[in-house]
């Protein structure tokens, strides 16, 4: 723990061999970038919030802590925010520690991760691994009610499939627990991702609750543009393992299997073609009264 720098590192053994989000220390966003901040406020855990880096460079001092050179953002930083991460949306790295904000919590200040990340790798080098084993079952305590989990499931699935069609890859990516997002890096998942236009979901069925986690089948049409003229829809049967991972609820595993494809020609919007004609129609108009005139 270093309290000038207000950085600490925690190690969790229960977290082993878990998934992870990247770093890398050397890249360094724009002011502009799209960001988000993810924490806990007022004891949510799991909270994101997004915003862009509005500055770069603030120095200021609080405390017993001296700030250098921070990056200013427009996401708002409340209590249980601080220590947590801030992920550059585009790439997915994270980029800094949030650390404080204004008064009224409309202003984030973060610690770029360029100025720990030496710090933070040297004090897990040098960690006595013999203080960190404790025999505990993370589970031995979590007691899940079978028709809160039923409700719960189909929620989040439902919601995955919202955000992929509002574009907020991220928010799908977090739902995901750690072996999926082992198998997949975000970008991936986020070039996958995308090429669906839209994704309409006709039908989702529930298993049995299985202990702590449930499994969901979803069938759904992925809308996909193979050219300016076709439409391509995917026929989709996904097969979800919804369950807890670290008292939260996750997508476990996501297993998807194609069934059919089918294409439609995409037509003008009728709305579309009458702007057109009536452009035309009036330019005609102008040029023949410029020929009679």
């Amino acid at each position: 723990m270093n309290e000038k720098k207000d950085i600490a590192v925690l190690r969790v053994p229960q977290l082993k061999n878990q998934g992870s989000v990247n770093i890398n220390p050397n890249f360094e966003p724009n002011i502009g970038d799209e960001i988000i901040a993810v924490g806990s406020p007022h004891g949510y855990a799991g909270t994101f919030t997004d915003g862009i880096i509005s500055a770069k460079n603030r120095s200021f001092s609080v405390n017993n802590s001296e700030y250098k050179n921070l990056y200013q953002i427009s996401a708002s930083i409340l209590q249980g925010n601080s220590g947590g991460p801030l992920i550059h949306k585009e790439t997915g790295l994270i980029i800094g520690i949030n650390a404080a904000a204004s008064k009224d919590g409309n202003i984030g200040f973060t610690i770029p991760i360029s100025q720990v990340y030496d710090m933070i790798q040297m004090w897990s080098d040098v960690a006595d691994d013999e203080e960190l084993n404790f025999e505990i079952d993370p589970k031995a305590y979590q007691s899940v009610d079978a028709s809160s989990l039923r409700n719960d499931a189909e929620y989040i699935v439902n919601y995955y499939y919202d955000t992929l069609n509002v574009r907020d890859y991220f928010a799908a990516y977090s739902l995901l627990g750690s072996e999926e997002q082992i198998k997949r890096s975000y970008q991936d998942f986020r070039d996958l991702s995308v090429q669906s236009i839209n994704i309409n979901v006709q039908n989702i069925e529930l298993g049995e609750p299985e202990e702590d986690s449930i499994k969901v089948t979803a069938f759904a049409d992925h809308s996909i543009r193979k050219n300016e003229e076709i439409l391509e829809t995917h026929h989709y049967k996904s097969v979800f393992t919804v369950g807890y991972e670290n008292d939260q609820l996750k997508i476990l595993s996501l297993n998807r299997e194609l069934l059919s494809k089918t294409e439609q020609e995409i037509k003008e919007e009728p709305k579309k073609i009458n702007l057109i004609n009536n452009l035309k129609r009036t330019a005609f108009a102008v040029l023949y009264f410029i020929y009679i005139g």
